[in-house]
């Protein structure tokens, strides 16, 4: 089950990615189905290795004292049934109130692009005004193989899953983005 995509423009080389579970080849268009079929024998393991990682990296697991990655941090995940809905972040324990366990991902899930909405608004205006360049506006967006984005309108998109990553790595690809604004390429 590998989507082939092949295309009429200049495109030279054979490249093979895996698009949302999905293994995808990308060729010129006079590659023939028998050369494909091998490239896909040849890279069968590798296929099923980067799927793998794909959906262990997609899954955000809630189970009581499990460790969770937050800005930088090691935090312990901590369930418990509650009459509401909310999450509190005290002493490295991430405690998730919840009406069902079925709710704990919803709850962090929505904890953290609120917590992702904060911090990185807050250090993408502190780091643009300390390297003397601004932006016209900033998006959180779910990305699943990128970290950030920036157009030529000076529009910055940032992953929120990024709230899980050390801080130094956060600032890193907020300044990335924001030398984009003076160079796209």
């Amino acid at each position: 089950n590998v989507k082939i995509i092949r295309s009429t423009k200049r495109l030279r080389t054979i490249s093979l990615q895996i698009k949302n579970g999905v293994p995808v080849i990308y060729c010129p268009i006079y590659i023939k189905d028998s050369y494909l079929r091998l490239i896909i024998e040849k890279k069968k393991l590798w296929i099923k290795k980067k799927i793998n990682e794909e959906r262990e990296r997609e899954k955000i697991q809630v189970k009581n004292k499990s460790i969770f990655p937050f800005l930088g941090r090691k935090v312990s995940l901590l369930t418990q049934l509650s009459k509401e809905n909310k999450v509190l972040l005290k002493n490295n324990k991430l405690l998730i109130h919840c009406t069902d366990l079925k709710r704990a991902k919803k709850n962090l899930i929505e904890w953290l692009k609120l917590e992702a909405e904060k911090y990185l608004v807050f250090r993408v205006r502190f780091i643009s005004s300390r390297i003397k360049i601004s932006f016209k506006s900033l998006s959180l967006k779910s990305y699943r193989a990128m970290w950030g984005s920036c157009n030529s309108r000076s529009e910055i998109s940032l992953n929120w899953k990024l709230v899980m990553l050390p801080k130094k790595v956060i600032d890193y690809v907020i300044v990335h983005e924001l030398c984009h604004i003076i160079e796209p390429n």
